[in-house]
């Protein structure tokens, strides 16, 4: 459904994390959580798959600040 509303943004951005994961983050969550995880912080007004692959790492950092404080 996001996939769709996004006209496949969404699944070129699950894509490009898990590419990220295997090439840089060596411990990871699986793919399912990974997918959640973009799920949640996706913005379906971004203009492109690399503002939206910043813009939920930026969203990812600061909620684990707040939670870590």
């Amino acid at each position: 459904f996001k996939n769709e509303q996004s006209n496949g943004t969404f699944s070129r951005t699950v894509k490009l994390f898990k590419l990220w994961q295997n090439r840089i983050v060596k411990s990871r969550p699986s793919g399912f959580a990974l997918e959640n995880l973009v799920l949640k912080h996706f913005n379906i007004n971004a203009n492109s798959i690399e503002t939206q692959f910043q813009d939920i790492l930026e969203r990812i950092s600061n909620n684990y600040n707040k939670k870590k404080k």
